[in-house]
C-alpha cells in the first residue's frame, strides 16, 4: 500500500521499472477516479480512501464531530459508486486526551478517535467490566449503516461486486474502446445519493427512503423500485437552467466614496428573500461577500474565508470594469467553497480571477469537479470559459 494517489512519478519511477502497487491509498481530496479506475483495468491495483482533519466541505468527511452525521452514511454508497475497494483510519482509540472532555486536535473534534474508552473519567477499569467494550461513537454506528447500505447494493446487483466500466471512466480516456458498456440498478440508485467526488444529496429522509425501497426489491416485495427523486432543497434550483450572475465583493459597499465610476446597488426581493444585486452592463449579478452558506438565499461559503476574510473594491491601474475592480480572497492558500443552488443540467461557465495590482498570485479553482485554475500565478486577470454538468441542485 502507498498512502497517496495513483499518479506517473510514483508508478513510473525511472528507478522501479515494471514496480506493482497493490493498493493506492488517497485521502479524499486528493482522490481522482479516473486515474484510480484506470490503474485497476489495466494493472489490477486496488484504490481505497482515507480522510484527515483536513478533508472539509465540499468533501465529505465521516471521522470528525464537526460534520454533519449523514455524512458517516455516505461512505458506502460512495464506495459503490466509485469503486472504491476499501477505507483506512489512523486512530480509532487515540485517548491520549479524554475524548469525552476533550475532543478537539487538529482543529477538528474527534479526529482522533471513533470510540470512547469505557470510563468517561478516562481512567483504567476493573478487568472485565463493561465486557471488555469500548464505547462506540454515533459516527462510528452510522458508518456501519452506510455500510450496510453497501451489502443492500451488492444483494440488488445479483451479489456480485460493482465492475470498472466505460460509465466510471471519462469520455476522454483511451481504455473505452477496450471497457465494456454496463450498468446496473445498484449504479442507478448510488448516484442519487452520490453525485460527484464532492457533490452529495444530504436529505436523510430521501435516504432512508430510497435504503427502504432497496429492501422491498431485495426482499421480494416489490418488482421494481420507483424511480424517486431528492427534493428540491432551494426554489432557484427548481426549473430549467438559466443565466446566472455572480460578482464577489462586499455587497455592503456603496461605492459613493470611490474615484471610479458609482455602479447601481438594489436590494431585490425574491420569494420573500433579499439578495443584494449589482447591475453592470445591463445584467444583474449577485453581490456575494465572503459569508458562510445561507439556506435561504441558497449561496454562500464553506470554509476558513467565513473567518478571515478579505474584500476590496481596487481604485488600482486603468481597470474600468467593476466586476473587475471588486474582489474577495483568502490569502492564506486555504481550500474554500463557494456552493449556489440552482437547476441541474448543462451550464457554460466564464471565470475571472485576479486583481488590478497585477501582484502575481497563485490562483486554484475547481468547479464540479473541473479545473479551470491549477495553481497559475496570474498577470493582471484569467479569464476561462468551460462547460460543466450540474447534477445535484448546487454549483460548487
Amino acid at each position: 500500500m502507498v498512502s497517496e494517489e495513483a499518479k506517473p512519478e510514483i508508478y513510473n519511477h525511472p528507478s522501479y521499472p515494471g514496480a506493482k502497487i497493490d493498493i493506492w491509498l488517497p485521502v479524499l481530496n486528493n482522490y481522482d477516479p479516473q486515474i484510480a479506475h484506470a490503474r485497476e483495468f489495466e494493472f489490477n491495483e486496488e484504490t481505497w480512501i482515507y480522510w484527515l482533519y483536513g478533508t472539509r466541505p465540499p468533501y465529505f468527511n465521516p471521522i470528525t464531530l464537526d460534520h454533519p452525521g449523514i455524512e458517516s452514511k455516505f461512505t458506502g454508497w460512495f464506495l459503490w459508486k466509485y469503486r472504491v475497494r476499501g477505507i483506512a483510519y489512523y486512530s480509532l482509540n487515540n485517548w491520549s486526551k479524554n475524548p469525552w472532555t476533550d475532543p478537539l486536535n487538529d482543529g477538528h473534534n474527534g479526529d482522533l478517535f471513533m470510540f470512547y474508552p469505557p470510563s468517561q473519567s478516562n481512567s483504567t477499569i476493573a478487568y472485565g467490566s463493561n465486557n471488555h467494550r469500548f464505547v462506540p461513537s454515533i459516527r462510528f454506528e452510522l458508518m456501519r449503516d452506510s455500510l450496510e447500505d453497501y451489502e443492500y447494493l451488492y444483494v440488488l446487483n445479483g451479489g456480485k461486486q460493482p465492475e470498472i466500466n466505460a460509465n466510471t471512466l471519462s469520455v476522454g480516456s483511451s481504455l473505452l474502446s477496450s471497457i465494456p458498456e454496463t450498468t446496473n440498478l445498484a449504479d442507478i440508485q448510488a448516484g442519487k445519493i452520490i453525485t460527484g467526488v464532492a457533490s452529495y444529496t444530504r436529505d436523510s429522509n430521501f435516504m432512508y427512503n430510497l435504503r427502504r425501497l432497496i429492501g422491498l426489491k431485495n426482499g421480494g416485495e416489490i418488482s421494481e423500485i420507483p424511480d424517486i427523486e431528492p427534493p428540491i432543497v432551494h426554489p432557484r434550483s427548481a426549473g430549467v437552467p438559466g443565466n446566472y450572475y455572480i460578482n464577489f465583493q462586499n455587497p455592503q459597499e456603496t461605492f459613493s466614496t470611490q474615484p471610479y465610476g458609482n455602479p447601481a446597488m438594489k436590494d431585490t426581493v425574491v420569494d420573500g428573500v433579499t439578495y443584494r444585486m449589482l447591475d453592470y452592463d445591463g445584467k444583474h449579478y449577485y453581490a456575494i461577500g465572503p459569508e458562510g452558506y445561507n439556506e435561504d438565499k441558497g449561496y454562500g461559503w464553506f470554509g476558513n474565508i467565513i473567518k478571515q476574510p478579505g474584500q476590496t473594491r481596487d481604485p488600482w491601474g486603468s481597470e474600468t470594469d467593476e466586476r473587475k475592480r471588486t474582489y474577495i480572497y483568502d490569502d492564506y492558500g486555504r481550500v474554500n467553497t463557494f456552493e449556489f443552488a440552482l437547476p441541474n443540467g448543462e451550464y457554460d461557465v466564464f471565470l475571472c480571477v485576479g486583481t488590478p495590482r497585477k501582484n502575481y498570485s497563485h490562483n486554484n479553482v475547481k468547479i464540479e469537479g473541473v479545473i479551470f485554475v491549477d495553481n497559475e500565478r496570474n498577470n493582471y486577470f484569467i479569464e476561462r470559459s468551460k462547460s460543466i454538468s450540474v447534477s445535484d441542485n448546487s454549483y460548487d
